[in-house]
């Protein structure tokens, strides 16, 4: 899921792929609003609006695991939020893409 780096940092999955969508496009340009540890709440009240006023090519979205790992999660909630989300993303972007954790049964494909 990321590469530990000479300085001890981590490169996430997204500084993976930007990376090699660079590579293909000397202009691309590249903007990760991702902080890890974030709650779906926290998610969508401080860097869905800003995301989408980016009007991105491709957004990605993954949020909601950090709720689901705390003891009486409302499901209803994260899913709520969820939906929210792609409501304000999908039509600033010309591609949304949503993920989710592959969990203990492996890789989602």
């Amino acid at each position: 899921m990321s590469d530990l780096l000479p300085d001890g940092t981590y490169r996430g999955w997204a500084d993976v792929l930007a990376s090699r969508l660079a590579a293909r496009s000397p202009d691309f340009r590249y903007a990760n609003l991702a902080v890890r540890g974030k709650l779906i709440s926290q998610i969508v009240d401080e860097q869905v609006r800003p995301a989408a006023a980016m009007q991105a090519d491709v957004v990605t979205l993954v949020g909601g695991l950090n709720d689901t790992l705390r003891p009486k999660c409302d499901m209803g909630m994260v899913r709520g939020r969820l939906e929210e989300a792609v409501e304000l993303l999908a039509p600033s972007c010309k591609k949304l893409v949503l993920m989710r954790s592959p969990g203990r049964n492996g890789p989602v494909f």
